[in-house]
């Protein structure tokens, strides 16, 4: 959105709502199709999607809870390109995803200050934190109950630290 105006919007053409109790696809929206993020948002875009990340690069990086595919959760990234009038195409930069882990409702992903990938899958009671470059998993952590959120902050606080951006430590204590 920018000034309240609809730039783009971007899912897989296979994915469904519910209107009024009848299933349909986005794709059938013939009012937005001129806003339609083409490119490999159509066969691979997703479906489900939350955790948006804005990259410095530009990039855009989400979760993607794949609804009506594979039932496999992943972390994606793509870079969309505007052609100067309008139209937006997107290109897949990165992808992960563990064997079958699948979060169909809640689940979440982070980024370490390394910039490692976390993600947390709900209904699974597990979270990993991978390596964003050879996707080599650094830790693995089965939970004994569900957690829909993860962050990677340090248990106590150090002076000159410094922070990723969405780390509550960033803020001052308020007493």
């Amino acid at each position: 959105m920018n000034e309240w105006k609809l730039k783009w919007w971007m899912v897989a053409d296979n994915h469904r709502y519910d209107v009024n109790g009848k299933s349909t696809q986005f794709a059938n929206l013939k009012s937005l199709e001129q806003y339609r993020v083409k490119g490999d948002a159509l066969q691979d875009g997703p479906s489900g999607q939350h955790a948006l990340f804005l990259h410095q690069n530009g990039k855009l990086g989400m979760f993607d809870n794949q609804k009506d595919r594979n039932n496999i959760s992943r972390y994606i990234e793509y870079e969309i390109k505007d052609d100067g009038n309008g139209n937006y195409t997107a290109q897949k930069t990165d992808e992960y995803s563990y064997n079958s882990l699948y979060a169909p409702s809640r689940s979440d992903v982070d980024f370490t200050e390394e910039g490692n990938i976390l993600l947390c899958y709900t209904e699974e009671k597990t979270i990993l934190e991978v390596n964003k470059t050879s996707k080599d998993i650094l830790l693995k952590l089965n939970l004994p109950f569900m957690s829909y959120r993860v962050d990677k902050i340090p248990l106590y606080y150090d002076k000159g630290r410094k922070y990723s951006e969405d780390s509550n430590l960033k803020q001052p204590l308020v007493r």
